[in-house]
């Protein structure tokens, strides 16, 4: 909007180049010089001297050779300033689409390292230490450790997820439409 705007003041500015001359016209009536009313006959009316006239008028803006160079100058340094202004701002939302998108892929990746590989095996060191502890192979605070061990790389896996949800997130406020 601020570029449409600047637009139409630069073709106001180059319209101001040449003055607008203003013309008028009319008619002018005046009462004429008093007659001596000495020389009259009684009963005569008293004569009344009336002159009608006719008027064109014009006006013209000085000076007359004002280019606004000073206007136009500034317009169209400010569509430039405008213009470029635009220009950043796409750039700064091609980075924001393309940094969300990365995180989202990175993210993507992560969970699917977890679900193909690290929790199944975290579960079955889990599941072969417990076994350990119970045929007397190993004691209760190797098995515990394991067990906790386990534990946090679930827990990781649902970090994991919840970056995966933010990173989708803020792709769709980067491109401003929910994705489906």
């Amino acid at each position: 909007q601020s570029i449409k705007t600047g637009q139409a003041n630069l073709r106001v500015a180059y319209g101001n180049v040449i003055p607008n001359p203003i013309v008028g016209g009319g008619s002018s009536a005046v009462n004429g010089p008093r007659i001596d009313t000495r020389t009259l006959n009684p009963g005569d009316p008293l004569p009344i001297n009336k002159f009608n006239g006719y008027f064109i008028q014009v006006y013209q803006e000085l000076p007359i050779f004002n280019f606004n160079q000073g206007d136009i100058s500034l317009y169209r340094a400010t569509l430039r300033q405008l213009k470029s202004q635009v220009v950043a701002q796409e750039n700064i939302i091609q980075q924001e689409v393309s940094s969300s998108y990365q995180k989202v892929l990175a993210a993507r990746q992560k969970i699917q390292t977890y679900q193909e590989k690290l929790l199944n095996d975290s579960n079955e060191v889990a599941r072969l230490s417990r076994r350990s502890y119970e045929v007397g192979q190993s004691d209760i605070t190797s098995t515990l450790l394991t067990q906790q061990a386990n534990i946090q790389i679930r827990n990781q896996y649902l970090d994991a997820v919840n970056t995966y949800q933010q990173a989708f997130t803020d792709l769709e406020q980067s491109i401003g439409t929910t994705l489906q």
